[in-house]
């Protein structure tokens, strides 16, 4: 569904239309820029189930732990 879908810099195709990198705010399509906050992440790494904002990382929605090196999925009960 991609082919001669044409997306900005720092932008991908994903199922047939354009959205920004990770990091990069915009349509995807015309503008892809840096979003505030994450020239503080440059060296920072994160779990994988996780994100870097203004230099901290936080565990994506649905998962609960430090950022760095513990991600869990959240259970209920």
């Amino acid at each position: 569904p991609c082919d001669g879908v044409r997306c900005a810099a720092n932008g991908r195709c994903q199922d047939g239309r354009c959205v920004c990198d990770p990091g990069y705010t915009g349509d995807g399509y015309n503008e892809c820029r840096e979003a505030e906050g994450v020239k503080l992440c440059g060296n920072v790494q994160c779990h994988q189930y996780a994100t870097c904002d203004r230099g901290q990382c936080r565990c994506v929605t649905g998962y609960d732990g430090d950022g760095y090196s513990d991600c869990r999925p959240v259970t209920e009960g």
